[in-house]
């Protein structure tokens, strides 16, 4: 029952997230559009270039500290993990809020449209499913954290190429 309550309790999170990130997109796409974009919101969303690696390099670290505490049993490994997932899932509030206004600055008729649309998503579902990991971290058996934890790495490594791909080229 326990389990039960704690599964609907994520999935009903996520379904919040999701949709308050969807409303949050809209309305900047709105704003954007009614040209009605000040200069300080363009400032903020350029902290995306800066914010943007220090999620991709804990969730990495976090998953080498996983697979060192796995083979080691060593504790040091194991609190290294549970920091940096913390502190990944912490920092990927601001960056997705940042990217989401830096994305106004890109016209939606541009070439690189298609990976913009992409990157968004991703990157909305990576928010989640860290929020959801860092959950299960703490609620449920270590192979379900596990396994999420290799979801929320795949949806890191998605959206991390999708966001390379707009900025060095598709050919990376």
């Amino acid at each position: 029952m326990k389990h039960t309550i704690v599964t609907l309790a994520i999935l009903f999170g996520a379904a919040l997230i999701l949709n308050v990130a969807e409303t949050w997109a809209h309305v900047t796409e709105a704003s954007a559009a009614a040209n009605q974009v000040g200069p300080w919101m363009k400032w903020f969303g350029q902290l995306h270039v800066i914010l943007v690696h220090y999620p991709i390099a804990l969730v990495v670290m976090a998953v080498v500290a996983e697979v060192l505490y796995s083979w080691t049993e060593n504790p040091m490994y194991e609190d290294a993990a549970k920091f940096m997932l913390i502190a990944a899932a912490v920092l990927a509030i601001p960056t997705a809020i940042t990217g989401q206004l830096f994305s106004l600055e890109t016209s939606q008729e541009s070439a690189l449209a298609g990976y913009l649309w992409w990157h968004r998503l991703f990157g909305i579902v990576t928010v989640v499913l860290l929020a959801i990991t860092v959950l299960l971290r703490y609620t449920t058996t270590r192979k379900a954290y596990l396994w999420s934890l290799a979801l929320t790495l795949l949806s890191t490594i998605a959206t991390a190429y999708l966001g390379s791909a707009m900025v060095w080229g598709p050919q990376i």
